[in-house]
């Protein structure tokens, strides 16, 4: 095991008893333990030496949270939809290079790339696809432009391709079986 940290609560703190804090700041102390290695982490966690692990892996999650503590109910996978903004997770293609500058390659190889797939036999159908760079908030690109939107744009209309301005991108995501039959 690592090192770990310990906060004690403050017995005579001038704010307990607000409003505010009812039912908040209950536990005389808690205990934080810091793990040099992910697994022994989560051996540590299967075996009870500590009580939440909140994990970013979606093998991990859909393969190694078993044994005799989640079978006895002692540990609970719990899985929660998360409605925060997102982290960005995806490729993106540096047009200072030359074989990136031409924006048919790049179409190209988005068309190429399989999603679904990958989603499916890497990720165990963890994820979803982001559509836009602000997924899951209230700036997420919905739809083509509204008119507002394309005021905003119209400076730029020869530099953009006339599909933004009439059309959703929707990537074909049609799977292997579209390539193979090709």
């Amino acid at each position: 095991m690592g090192q770990y940290l310990v906060y004690s609560r403050v017995k005579d703190y001038w704010a307990a008893d607000l409003p505010v804090n009812r039912g908040r700041w209950n536990f005389d102390t808690i205990r934080y333990d810091y793990y040099l290695d992910d697994n022994v982490a989560f051996e540590a966690f299967k075996a009870g030496a500590f009580d939440l692990r909140l994990e970013s892996s979606a093998k991990n999650w859909a393969t190694r949270y078993i044994g005799k503590n989640f079978a006895k109910k002692y540990i609970v996978k719990d899985e929660h939809k998360n409605e925060s903004a997102q982290d960005t997770r995806w490729l993106a293609f540096n047009i200072q290079r030359p074989v990136f500058a031409d924006r048919r390659v790049r179409e190209a190889i988005t068309l190429a790339f399989d999603f679904e797939w990958m989603n499916k036999a890497l990720f165990y159908g963890a994820y979803s696809r982001a559509n836009s760079y602000f997924q899951n908030t209230e700036y997420a690109a919905r739809d083509y432009p509204n008119a507002d939107e394309l005021v905003l744009l119209a400076p730029l209309k020869a530099e953009v391709p006339p599909e933004v301005f009439t059309s959703v991108f929707t990537p074909a995501g049609v799977g292997r079986q579209w390539l193979r039959s090709r």
